[in-house]
């Protein structure tokens, strides 16, 4: 280990990857604090998946839409709570509100052909 930090740390490895546009991303196996919060995601997605579809088999479009559902459930939740009671979600930071809050407003009107 200490033989690949000195390589990796030497000038010339720099320059190499500065040349040739590599970008060094590194994440430690056992590091729970590098990378920890994607990791959490995707075991809070993998979760929600497991409750949802169980063992039944669903085609992609069904797919599709439970992934939609899951990802406005996981960014409505919060983050903080402000001052005027309101609770601050990532959706907040994507679109400026919730993402499952309840339409209102009047009905579309439908037209059958």
């Amino acid at each position: 280990m200490r033989e690949l930090c000195t390589v990796l740390s030497a000038a010339k490895t720099h320059q190499y990857f500065a040349e040739h546009g590599i970008r060094w991303k590194f994440i430690m196996p056992r590091a729970a604090w590098w990378g920890g919060w994607w990791e959490r995601m995707v075991g809070t997605t993998k979760r929600c998946l497991r409750k949802v579809l169980g063992c039944s088999q669903v085609d992609e479009e069904e797919l599709h839409t439970i992934l939609v559902v899951t990802e406005a459930a996981l960014n409505s939740r919060s983050i903080i709570q402000d001052e005027d009671n309101e609770n601050l979600t990532p959706a907040h930071f994507l679109t400026g509100g919730k993402l499952t809050t309840i339409p209102h407003g009047p009905e579309p009107i439908r037209t059958e052909n």
